[in-house]
């Protein structure tokens, strides 16, 4: 008669722990280098410094996972990152766009036609851009 057994054993909690960290750690340096990008390209234009200071907002957890974030003090960062008037890079909400087509929207359109308004930065997209390179490069380098 032949016995065989196999024992497989399994540590699911030290590799859960072990991805959970590096997860941590990935989206800490993309929040990092994010922000670093993200205020270089801003203090292009900051006269007061403000608009350039980038607050890295703590790692957090989700439903998805775990998530690190930057952000401008400046009350005026979205006009400054998006532009607007004629050089928005958004999309208008239909809200917006309703007021705008509107007798007095109107009105308060053919007061500011002619001006360009504030050239968007768009330093919060190159933050992202260059955190999310930076948070795959930590999950490349591995445990």
């Amino acid at each position: 008669m032949i016995k065989a057994r196999v024992d497989v054993s399994t540590d699911f909690g030290r590799i859960t722990r072990e991805v959970n960290d590096l997860a941590k750690r990935a989206v800490t340096s993309g929040a990092r280098v994010g922000a670093q990008t993200a205020s270089e390209v801003a203090s292009e234009r900051s006269h007061t410094g403000t608009l350039a200071h980038m607050d890295v907002l703590p790692v957090r957890g989700s439903p998805d996972g775990w998530e690190a974030s930057f952000r401008s003090r400046a009350y005026y960062r979205l006009f400054q990152d998006l532009g607007t008037l004629e050089n928005r890079g958004t999309r208008l909400s239909a809200a917006t766009v309703a007021r705008r087509s509107s007798p007095s929207g109107q009105a308060r359109q053919a007061k500011v036609a002619g001006r360009a308004g504030i050239e968007p930065l768009f330093f919060y997209r190159a933050g992202r851009r260059a955190g999310r390179a930076a948070m795959l490069a930590v999950i490349r380098g591995g445990l």
